[in-house]
């Protein structure tokens, strides 16, 4: 009788020690849960170029055809973005360029970074584009 007693008093603890573990593994699974939307496509930079740019784009084409703008002011707008993107492309590079002079990275290791983040910007545009 005694035994039996041991045993069942054993077992109730093993049964709430058991089922406080689980739900503490239920809470730290749900504390870090994602969704298959965010395992699968995380956000990136592109993406939100690529909208920005839309926007951009789609509110140029309103005006344009609404009158606001004509076809010299759009050249223009184009004109300032090229300008601007290449302006761009000179800051990444002095910036490559101060690592550099800094000793963080060698000259050559700095040409082929430049090399490599000028193509990986142009295949990111490609893809946009499409």
């Amino acid at each position: 009788m005694r035994n039996k007693k041991i045993i069942a008093g054993l077992m109730s603890l093993a049964i709430v020690f058991g089922s406080g573990a689980m739900m503490i593994n239920a809470e730290e699974t749900n504390n870090n849960t994602t969704t298959m939307e965010d395992r699968c496509c995380p956000p990136s930079h592109g993406q939100h170029m690529k909208r920005g740019k839309e926007i951009f784009d789609n509110s140029v084409d309103e005006l344009k055809k609404s009158g606001v703008l004509d076809d010299k002011d759009i050249k223009n707008i184009e004109n300032y973005n090229t300008k601007k993107m290449e302006e761009m492309k000179k800051k990444r590079h002095s910036r490559i360029d101060e690592m550099v002079e800094q000793n963080v990275i060698t000259k050559e290791k700095g040409e082929k970074l430049k090399s490599t983040i000028d193509k990986n910007i142009e295949a990111e545009r490609k893809a946009n584009d499409k």
